[in-house]
This record gives C-alpha cells, sequence and structure tokens, in this order.
C-alpha cells in the first residue's frame, strides 16, 4: 500500500511525466521490484497488487517468475512499461542481465521471505539483483550514497542473525519495523542465534521474533504412532477436528506421492505440491485446494514460505521441521488473521525428544494426544510435559 500511494495510477498523478536524471519518465523503466523465493508467492502477490488496482490498471504490475514463457514476459514489458514487477530471483537477473528489464531507476526494492532469498541457491542472482536494482550510476557497493538511491524492504516473519547482517550490509541506517515498535537495528544483540541441533547455549533460546510470529490463536498438538501408522492418523486427525483446509509438510518430495495415494484411497481428496511440478500444474493445485475442490495439499517446505489460505484450519507436521524458525512458517499457514488454527506433529516415540526441544525454545504447550472414536483427547503424559515445561 504505502508503495502504490507514490507509483503507478492510484497516486493521482501521471506516471509519464515524471522526470529522473534528465530522462523522461517513459524510459525510466520499473519503479518497485518485488522479489520472492518461490513461483506461487510471486504470483500470490501479483494478484493482491491486481485486487487494489483493478481491472483497469492490472497491466500497472507483471510477473516474472521462472517456468513460465521468457519470450512472453519480454514482451509484455515492451509492450505493458509495467512500475512494478513480482518475481523469482532467477528469472528477474535473467532479464536484466539481458537489457530486457530496466531497474536502474528502481526507487523500492522489496525482498520478501528475505531470509529463504539469503540462501546459498540465490546468492548469485541477488547478488546481480542488489548491484543493479535502483543503481543509476557504478561506483562501490558499500557507498552510502549508493545505498540511498533506493529503499530496501526485507520482509520474513523470523529474523535470524544473516538477515541482521544482510540488512546492515545492504542498507544505510536499518530499522526494524515489527507490529507494534519501529527500532534501530544497531540495538538488536550482535549476538547470532544459532539454532542448529549441535550448538550450545544460543539453541535453547531462538530470537524473539520467531516466538512472537506464531499466530496467537494457535492449539498445538503432537501424537505418538509408528511410522507405518502416519497417514492413518493423519486421516483421523482431519475427521476428529474436522477441518476443510489441510496442509501436510514432509521434508522429502519423494514421499509426497505415496501419501497422496494412500489418503484418496481412503476416500480424502488430497494432491501434492512442489518444485518439480511445472508452474501450471502448481497454480492449478494451489487453485483446486482454496476452491475445495482438494482437502489435503501435501507439500514441503515449497508452501511454508508465504502461502496464504486463510481459511486453512489445520497445519500437519507429517515429518519433523529441523528447526523452530521452520516449525514457525509452517504453523503460521492456519491461524490467519485472527482465525483459529491448529497444528498437529505426528511422530515416533524416537522423535519426542523434538518436540520437546520445539516446545521448550518457542514458549508453547505442545500437548500429547490421541484420536479415539472419531475424537481428539490429551492424554495423561501431556499434562506432565506441560508442566514440566
Amino acid at each position: 500500500l504505502p508503495i502504490l500511494s507514490v507509483i503507478g495510477p492510484l497516486r493521482g498523478e501521471n506516471r509519464e511525466g515524471d522526470v529522473d536524471g534528465g530522462e523522461a519518465g517513459k524510459k525510466l523503466g520499473v519503479e518497485a521490484v518485488i522479489v520472492a523465493p518461490s513461483r506461487e508467492l510471486g504470483m500470490q502477490i501479483v494478484r493482491e497488487f491486481e485486487k487494489i488496482l483493478g481491472v483497469d490498471n492490472k497491466k500497472v504490475v507483471q510477473q516474472l517468475v521462472g517456468g513460465a514463457n521468457r519470450t512472453r514476459q519480454e514482451e509484455a514489458l515492451k509492450k505493458n512499461k509495467p512500475a512494478i514487477v513480482v518475481g523469482t530471483p532467477g528469472r528477474i537477473a535473467e532479464l536484466s542481465a539481458s537489457g530486457k528489464l530496466r531497474t536502474h531507476g528502481c526507487q523500492y526494492l522489496v525482498l520478501d521471505e528475505v531470509d529463504e532469498l539469503l540462501s546459498f541457491n540465490f546468492r548469485e542472482d541477488m547478488h546481480r539483483l542488489l548491484e543493479h536494482v535502483g543503481r543509476r550510476s557504478g561506483g562501490d557497493l558499500k557507498s552510502n550514497a549508493k545505498k540511498a538511491e533506493r529503499q530496501l524492504i526485507m520482509v520474513s516473519a523470523t529474523v535470524p542473525f544473516s538477515v541482521v547482517r544482510a540488512a546492515k550490509s545492504w542498507g544505510s541506517d536499518p530499522l526494524l519495523v515489527q507490529a507494534k515498535k519501529i527500532v534501530p537495528l544497531e540495538t538488536l544483540s550482535p549476538e547470532p542465534v544459532n539454532l542448529s541441533p549441535n550448538s550450545s547455549a544460543n539453541s535453547s533460546k531462538p530470537s524473539k521474533a520467531v516466538v512472537e510470529s506464531l499466530p496467537p490463536a494457535l492449539k498445538h498438538y503432537y501424537c505418538v504412532v509408528r511410522l507405518q501408522h502416519k497417514v492413518d492418523t493423519l486421516r483421523r486427525c482431519i475427521h476428529a477436528l474436522d477441518a476443510k483446509f489441510v496442509i501436510v509438510f514432509m521434508n522429502h518430495t519423494k514421499q509426497l506421492k505415496d501419501v497422496v495415494f494412500k489418503l484418496e484411497a481412503r476416500g480424502v481428496k488430497a494432491a501434492e505440491l512442489h518444485g518439480d511440478l511445472g508452474k501450471l500444474g502448481r497454480s492449478t493445485t494451489l487453485q483446486k485446494f482454496k476452491n475445495g475442490e482438494v482437502r489435503v495439499l501435501v507439500t514441503n517446505e515449497l508452501s511454508a514460505r508465504g502461502l496464504d489460505v486463510a481459511e486453512c484450519d489445520l497445519v500437519v507436521n507429517l515429518d519433523l521441521p529441523t528447526d523452530t524458525i521452520h516449525y514457525a512458517h509452517r504453523a503460521g499457514r492456519t491461524g490467519r488473521l485472527g482465525r483459529n488454527g491448529t497444528v498437529l506433529t505426528i511422530c515416533e516415540e524416537s522423535e519426542v525428544f523434538v518436540v520437546r526441544k520445539l516446545q521448550k525454545q518457542l514458549e508453547i504447550p505442545i500437548a500429547c494426544c490421541n484420536f479415539v472414536e472419531g475424537n481428539l483427547l490429551i492424554t495423561e503424559e501431556e499434562t506432565t510435559l506441560s508442566s514440566a515445561s
């Protein structure tokens, strides 16, 4: 909304009339670049822009995601001259390098799910974007004058040390903006937040932002079963809670199909969503889930980032998340906008210690439960576990 108040038709000015550095506004190119780590999140952001802009102004924003036809995207850029582009790092960097996307006059660079964009997979593309987007002239990337040419906005539900370090390196006097406060980034502890299983002192407490990112109305449970009974426990949970929109998380893409097959065989409409599916397949699956044609979406970490299905009422960890950040992102798919939501972790006996560790680190009660005769029952052990924590 703040970007649309100064860019595009909603600001009440003619964008073509702007002048920058002696160039006519029409040659300025793109004025805002929004980068997302996945195609789904990119497409979702574009839809939100389109809702606000209305049908007549849809061409103001253009989607540039990998997996789509590059030639068509280039033609659309040339024809529509969008003020805002939204896309994935690879495709935006590719079009920028080929000269088809002019971003030197860009005022805003937004990195959504920035902690994910900092991963090694995106390193080369992100380096190009940071060097070229909003850079009107050459020079040292460290220069404060260069940093000030654009506004860099980094968005994430969790703020690990890598994000703090990147903000200090890429930005000028960065601020941490949270729901209820704005503080200089310098006031944050310089100590890294180490969440690896082998870490010592720091591992017992994740960053405060991780804890605060969890929706407040969530109920957290875990259920201990044998590996071969996990899918049947999932089915019983769905029926016991009468969940209509369920997102199931697993760690390995190859196993998604098997879970979908077993659920369908038991009369539960399910579909898989992962990065190996084509763009059309992914968007069709997502649409079916949002429409209610598919009750259960079985996915990997791809959907833990930014995917917004407001009606989602149940998140199930069929495989354990690797750390508190992953748990928080997965759990954040439900209980959105103040709604109620349930998070269930289905684990084996040997994995209970991980659940207890997550409970302690996130400072949330995770009740031990079972499903008997179509009802969710909290077991005796949970009382001890909760009181111990």
